[in-house]
């Protein structure tokens, strides 16, 4: 199918800059929930810019197709109405539960549009995101943004996420994201997908006659993970590698050069950029998997930062089994309420002390129970059960590797839980691996 004279739509204009805007921390603060008379990022009440892009595209692609509301969602949203009621701050139960609402919109967008569009729109953002980061980690510098949505975000301050190298505090990219850790849960997903389209490409054997288009497609999978690395997230890093021996093994056994080709040109140039960035920020990379070399005081700090936030998160687990009883276990604590329980069982800490459980099941079952987790998965199979009966297919295969990308991210951390932008990205893939239209 060729779409070349065709103009773009009110939907497809909507529908990517709804997508292509999701990392877009813009928003307007209308009330804060606090602790002890101290503000935390996790009692906030605000609505994002981005949100407003996705209610219109949300409005264009439901007139195709409506919304049908299944028994599993009618169950799982009847359970969280019961969860309020439990809910010690219903106010905050009730905007998680607002929010969360929002960030299905990002299903309804990608599941009823173009799967294509949807990938590209989704690269695009990843795309720009590293674009801001390299301009951020260049600077080792962010300042205050409203517009953009950021926070200041300076090496010398402490609490900021860095690294050492060469004996200094060198900050982490976080693109327009809050934490590194979200901007390469979202490069990771751009990459993946950017390098399936890489391959569809090539195995259509387009770039035989376009080798500006073929650059473009390399240069944009590099840029992506070069932003990967400069956000040091081991989660991101590892989902790459796993991500790749994953379809390299599975190209080798099926014997599909076709997919192979690129997949391996694709991986050589990226260890090959992984080994020279490393050697360049004097093993960095390496020191964050426990692997040091020689005495430097680069290493001995690097240490430090690494068992501090070792401790930090064994240290929530430990918190979040004062609040485990019968009760909890069963119905949980309630929307976004685990903080505030938190902030309950130990009244001496510091707002910022309060963190979520890195482990988006935990979290799930603190806050809804194991019987709200078993709706919502639920829920989850039915709406992927049309995508698992084309499982077979190829294009399945791979949209369906994502969500276990995503799902291998939340064990060790937690934002695609508490977080709206992780709720976001978490449908939008969703979306994507249930969206029935044939890729073009």
């Amino acid at each position: 199918m060729n779409n070349r004279g065709v103009k773009a739509s009110p939907t497809d204009i909507a529908a990517f800059l709804a997508i292509m805007l999701m990392p877009w921390q813009a928003r307007w603060i209308f009330a804060y929930h606090e602790l002890a008379g101290q503000r935390y990022e996790y009692g906030v009440y605000s609505v994002y810019a981005a949100s407003i892009v996705l209610i219109i595209a949300c409005f264009f692609v439901l007139r195709r197709e409506p919304l049908k509301f299944s028994f599993p969602m009618k169950v799982f949203l009847g359970w969280l109405v019961i969860n309020l009621a439990i809910a010690a701050e219903f106010g905050v139960a009730l905007w998680y539960l607002v929010t969360g609402i929002l960030a299905f919109g990002y299903y309804v967008v990608a599941s009823r549009w173009e799967r294509r569009k949807v990938m590209l729109s989704i690269v695009a953002a990843g795309l720009l995101q590293a674009v801001f980061a390299w301009w951020q980690f260049i600077g080792q510098g962010i300042m205050a943004s409203t517009f953009l949505g950021v926070a200041e975000h300076l090496p010398r301050v402490l609490g900021q996420s860095v690294v050492v190298v060469h004996g200094l505090r060198t900050l982490r990219a976080y693109g327009l994201l809050p934490h590194p850790n979200m901007l390469g849960g979202l490069l990771l997903i751009s990459f993946a997908l950017l390098l399936y389209l890489y391959a569809r490409q090539y195995e259509r054997r387009n770039f035989e006659k376009q080798r500006a288009l073929w650059a473009a497609y390399v240069a944009g999978c590099l840029l992506l993970f070069s932003g990967i690395l400069i956000t040091f997230s081991k989660a991101a890093i590892l989902g790459v590698g796993i991500f790749f021996i994953g379809w390299v093994t599975d190209a080798i056994v099926r014997r599909r050069k076709e997919i192979l080709k690129p997949f391996g040109e694709v991986a050589f140039s990226a260890a090959l950029l992984f080994i020279v960035f490393n050697m360049i920020a004097a093993g960095a990379w390496t020191e964050r998997f426990g692997l040091h070399f020689g005495t430097s005081a680069q290493s001995s700090e690097q240490i430090r930062l690494e068992q501090k936030s070792a401790d930090e998160r064994i240290a929530d687990y430990h918190m979040a089994q004062v609040l485990l009883n019968v009760r909890t276990l069963v119905v949980g604590v309630g929307l976004g309420n685990y903080i505030p329980r938190l902030a309950q069982a130990f009244p001496a800490l510091a707002a910022f002390q309060y963190q979520p459980v890195h482990n988006i099941f935990a979290m799930a079952v603190l806050e809804i129970g194991v019987v709200g987790l078993i709706f919502f998965l639920w829920w989850i199979v039915w709406l992927l059960k049309g995508a698992l009966l084309r499982f077979r297919e190829y294009d399945q295969q791979y949209l369906f590797s994502l969500i276990v990308l995503l799902l291998l991210l939340g064990m060790v951390d937690h934002y695609l839980w508490t977080s709206y932008f992780g709720q976001s990205l978490w449908w939008a893939v969703i979306g994507l691996a249930v969206g029935k239209r044939e890729l073009t």
